[in-house]
């Protein structure tokens, strides 16, 4: 009631508000009705968490805050910055006939190219463009993240999908109000959800598949974990440090890491269910307190407590080093969504490919008017 009610919205909000409706109240409902599975304490434990974030985040980080609609600064010759945006707009298209055609090759050229691109646009939104402009850079990255799904993509990281068209537009939000609400976030979850589940599976063949799927298994995985009342692992903290560190380094290749742990949401199914019915590589998404439980068992608010904190503390940071510009903060808000979803590892895996560029782009790009 209060997100419906509420005017404009940031890009912590309106992802949040998004997570609500598509990771939990829609797959909690579905589950009830369709299988009378109750999960709806988690779906209150999230709006607690989701309101705990958001109001931590208000008082202890200074943000920008919204601009004023395009009255910042003029800069009389964006050229040079209109030429390395679309640069990096046609290399995200093509890039995958040019180099080794696989996956985890498409993603990182995408990646890499998609997150750079984010800081150029913001330079030219300071410059002030028509609405007619504005219009036209969105339906291009629009078309940008279909080429890439079509030709390059693998199947993986759905909700990752999301977020790419998700962060321009709020990027755009945030130096100018477009109208962006609670309710068009009612109004695109169930298409999401659809597309999603239809992009997974090719197929459906009813509307359980639809509101429940994969969007709806975290939730089945974190009750099964709370019927379990999982202690500790045999391998304790351990384990959790292990996973801890891919939150921050699961993007290093394991030919580089040759240690490198592997992710809960794999080494979980033989634990909790075993791998019959299923592959060797099959990977669950245990959510963001599943994961918790799973790793520290009674002892799990310490670790959404810890995460939580540290989501927080790392936005202060990106403020202070990106000089101002907010692209790199939207990018880090909107991937959030997979660390709800998924895990620290999963999370880990998606948004430094994204963040890292910006990040270093925006520290060296001049920076916008309300930088220092």
């Amino acid at each position: 009631m209060r997100q419906s009610l509420a005017g404009r919205t940031s890009a912590l909000e309106f992802t949040l508000s998004s997570v609500s409706l598509i990771l939990f109240i829609i797959p909690a409902i579905a589950l009830y009705e369709f299988r009378r599975i109750d999960v709806f304490i988690l779906v209150f434990y999230f709006i607690l968490v989701a309101d705990l974030l958001l109001y931590t985040r208000m008082i202890f980080i200074k943000e920008p805050g919204y601009l004023p609609a395009y009255k910042i600064l003029d800069y009389s010759n964006n050229k040079g910055i209109k030429c390395f945006f679309w640069f990096l707009m046609f290399w995200s298209l093509v890039a995958g006939s040019f180099l080794p055609n696989t996956p985890l090759m498409s993603y990182l050229s995408f990646s890499l190219s998609y997150g750079l691109s984010l800081v150029f646009f913001e330079r030219i939104l300071i410059s002030g463009p028509t609405n007619k402009a504005l219009f036209f850079y969105l339906l291009s990255y629009l078309f940008v993240v279909v080429i890439y799904v079509v030709f390059y993509w693998s199947g993986f990281g759905r909700l990752l999908v999301g977020a790419y068209i998700l962060m321009p537009v709020l990027l755009v939000n945030y130096y100018k109000d477009i109208g962006l609400r609670f309710w068009q976030a009612v109004g695109l979850c169930f298409p999401a959800l659809y597309y999603a589940q239809l992009s997974r599976y090719d197929v459906i063949s009813s509307a359980e598949q639809i509101f429940i799927g994969s969007a709806g298994h975290h939730l089945i995985v974190t009750k099964d974990l709370f019927d379990i009342k999982f202690t500790v692992f045999a391998s304790g903290f351990s384990q959790f440090l292990d996973q801890f560190s891919l939150f921050f380094l699961n993007w290093v290749p394991r030919d580089l890491w040759v240690s490198k742990p592997v992710g809960a949401g794999l080494i979980s199914v033989d634990d909790i269910y075993g791998r019959t019915g299923v592959s060797e590589n099959y990977s669950q998404s245990l959510g963001y307190i599943g994961e918790q439980i799973y790793l520290l068992g009674d002892f799990f608010v310490v670790g959404v407590f810890l995460v939580l904190s540290l989501t927080i503390f790392l936005v202060k940071y990106f403020i202070k080093y990106s000089r101002g510009y907010i692209a790199p903060v939207i990018i880090w808000d909107v991937s959030l969504i997979s660390y709800f979803w998924g895990s620290m590892a999963t999370f880990g895996a998606r948004v430094w490919f994204l963040l890292i560029p910006a990040l270093i782009l925006s520290r060296f790009l001049m920076s916008p008017a309300h930088g220092k």
